[in-house]
Formats: C-alpha cells, structure tokens, sequence
C-alpha cells in the first residue's frame, strides 16, 4: 500500500466512465439506537463508448 501512495497518476492515465451519473438521491432515517441510509443512483451508459457490461458491488454494513 506504500507504493500507492507514492505512484504519480497523470490525467492521460484515465479513462471516460462506461456510464455517467446523471442523479444521486440520500435518504437518512435517524433513530436513537441506529441510523438508516438509503442510496438511489441515476445512470445511464455513456453514449460515447461501447459498453455492455454492468458490475454492482454493494455492501450492507449492519443487519
């Protein structure tokens, strides 16, 4: 992990995104004991590039 913190990354290194944000919705619940937080994404593929694949990786941090 040391060297990534020392790696120099240029603006040519990166590519355009396979899909663009087009809206971002939070919802917080607040409780006394727990707090809930909903996400909703808004995407839609870049029209700029060939793209057919769609990952999600998602994680529930508490049950």
């Amino acid at each position: 992990m040391a060297d990534a913190a020392h790696r120099v990354v240029y603006r040519r290194d990166y590519l355009p995104p396979d899909y663009l944000v087009d809206g971002v919705e939070l919802r917080f619940e607040l409780g006394e004991e727990t707090t809930v937080v909903t996400s909703r994404l808004l995407l839609r593929r870049n029209p700029d590039l060939p793209s057919d694949v769609f990952e999600v990786i998602a994680k529930t941090l508490a049950e």
